[in-house]
């Protein structure tokens, strides 16, 4: 089966997982690169078809005749990972998420909440739920206590790990006054792509002096690692098994591929009860918080560290596993690919009301 993508795939590891499993060939391109031998049009995130920029007019005008042409020659499947692009609920992101919904045969769910939620708004679509793949591919070679040497942390420490970019303002100093009030002995909040927020006004030749006093006084007296980096793959692993507990820390969003990294390491992860996100760690048993509440967010860390310490016998990774393997997954999308196209009928248990 020959899957186009129009977008540049770059390190989506979702995508990776998929595509190392899947029993076809994904080819990604522009809007341009499509041909008429594709059996089906897969779009993830519609921004990506714009290089992740807000579309204008114009370039919503020309996408509608790309997604009209494709529709002739192949099935067009839209996997729903956001409601909108983050904190961008633009009027033009908005039509351009309309749009490609409006052309697609089916819409794939990463959970049961956002099925839930989209059923009722387009009836004539074939809607499935499968579940988000786990990161095999990530590498995963050395134990806690070499991470933990390696990023130069107390053995004893009790790692609370907030993973990825932070969205917003609000979402960084919700994540440091919760671990301020964190009643928790030798804490240490780990934060790779945060900064210490070094003011512009230092003049140049000061800046690495300041930068390393900074960064001192808050590893010592605030116990913040923060490195404002982007987290390159080979190093991801150094981070996730330093951690005691991963801390998903959104005040909104559908989906976080933190939850399954979090699943790929065996490690206890706390997020919001939001989306499929709360739903997702619910089943699977870990704490969920209210964002809006920031003694609920500091009671489900420490309820996270203490699942921590017992995580293997509390927590049934078998199961998680195996419903999440990206083998699992992959197979899933084929045959649902297959059923969009008449090929077959689906033979796997979820919600999706087909």
């Amino acid at each position: 089966m020959k899957v186009f993508l129009p977008f540049y795939r770059d390190d989506y590891k979702y995508l990776i997982e998929l595509e190392n499993n899947f029993e076809g060939t994904f080819t990604y391109g522009n809007l341009n690169d499509y041909n008429i031998s594709y059996d089906i049009v897969n779009i993830h995130w519609p921004e990506a078809i714009f290089n992740w920029k807000e579309p204008s007019q114009d370039e919503l005008n020309s996408l509608k005749k790309n997604l009209e042409e494709w529709q002739k020659y192949s099935k067009i499947i839209t996997t729903r990972h956001n409601d909108y692009p983050h904190f961008r609920n633009t009027n033009n992101f908005k039509k351009l998420y309309d749009l490609v919904y409006s052309f697609s045969e089916g819409i794939i769910h990463l959970g049961d909440y956002s099925f839930l939620n989209f059923k009722s708004i387009y009836t004539n679509k074939k809607q499935i739920v499968i579940r988000h793949p786990l990161f095999k591919s990530i590498p995963n070679t050395i134990t806690k206590t070499e991470s933990r040497i390696i990023l130069k942390i107390n053995q004893n420490a009790k790692v609370i790990l907030v993973f990825g970019a932070i969205r917003s303002q609000e979402e960084k100093k919700i994540i440091q006054e919760s671990f301020q009030k964190l009643k928790v002995k030798n804490k240490i909040l780990l934060a790779p792509r945060m900064s210490y927020g070094l003011s512009p006004n230092v003049p140049k030749y000061l800046r690495k002096y300041a930068f390393f006093l900074i960064k001192k006084y808050n590893r010592l007296i605030k116990k913040h690692y923060f490195e404002n980096k982007f987290v390159k793959t080979l190093q991801i692993q150094n981070y996730v098994n330093a951690a005691d507990v991963i801390l998903i820390a959104r005040k909104e969003g559908l989906n976080s591929g933190n939850v399954f990294l979090a699943y790929t390491f065996k490690k206890t992860v706390v997020g919001p009860n939001i989306g499929n996100i709360g739903e997702e760690l619910m089943r699977a048993g870990f704490p969920v918080y209210d964002f809006n509440h920031k003694s609920s967010i500091e009671n489900a860390i420490k309820e996270g560290l203490n699942l921590s310490l017992e995580i293997e016998n509390k927590i049934d990774f078998d199961r998680i596993w195996e419903s999440h393997n990206p083998k699992l997954i992959s197979k899933q999308y084929l045959e649902f690919f297959k059923l969009i196209l008449n090929e077959q009928t689906i033979n796997f248990n979820n919600n999706s009301g087909l």
